[in-house]
């Protein structure tokens, strides 16, 4: 399509800057993903921690957590081989998938921002050089309110459960469901480590507190 409205030598142009745009922004979603993975092992929140929390001393680098992130992204882009339709499913859940993250941010944003508006507060805050934050003053919780919505009303329009996206096969339902099944198998997966650490954080801050209690009638006898 381009080279037939741009002529040969112009769409070839434009397609090495896609190209370039393409690899720049995989190796930004790529390095984000291994610091986030990183971040997540150091705090003993996922399987493995030992290993994906290692920094390398040669690189300085986590080197596991980047040899995870870039095989996941080799799976998924293996799957346009010889599914066509489920990478394109996939392709529309990860822009919904980016959506929910940024709502992860502006709604509970917004929700600071209406119970420090309820208790009579203002907005403050420096920065590290003592300067005074930005602060959209009192247009903060009008625009915070618009970007809300506006995140739910993308989120609904990428997983709404249309086969012309999520089905090009005509007949698979799980396909065509793959969006919602995703989500909310990682909200699950999600509950059920969060459950899984404040468990065992809790069990180590009692064990701690019992042997803390055992060793004052020691000092006190000494």
């Amino acid at each position: 399509m381009l080279t037939s409205r741009l002529g040969d030598v112009g769409g070839r142009i434009l397609l090495v800057a896609v190209a370039v745009a393409v690899f720049a922004c995989t190796l930004a979603v790529q390095t984000s993903g291994s610091r986030m993975l990183f971040s997540m092992a150091r705090e003993r929140s996922l399987p493995f921690h030992r290993v994906l929390g290692k920094v390398s001393p040669r690189t300085g680098t986590p080197i596991a957590t980047a040899l995870v992130v870039g095989i996941g992204a080799a799976i998924a882009l293996a799957v346009n081989w010889n599914q066509s339709a489920v990478f394109t499913a996939l392709a529309s859940l990860c822009i919904a998938m980016l959506y929910l993250a940024y709502l992860g941010v502006t709604l509970p944003l917004l929700i600071k921002r209406l119970r420090l508006r309820r208790s009579g507060g203002l907005e403050s805050g420096v920065a590290e050089d003592g300067l005074p934050l930005f602060s959209l003053g009192r247009f903060g919780i009008a625009v915070n309110v618009a970007a809300v919505v506006y995140q739910l009303v993308m989120v609904i329009n990428l997983v709404w459960p249309r086969a012309a996206i999520y089905d090009l096969t005509g007949g698979t339902w799980w396909l065509q469901w793959s969006a919602l099944l995703f989500i909310a198998l990682t909200l699950l997966v999600g509950v059920a480590v969060h459950w899984r650490n404040r468990v065992r954080h809790g069990g180590a801050i009692i064990l701690g507190a019992l042997h803390t209690s055992a060793a004052e009638p020691r000092e006190a006898a000494a």
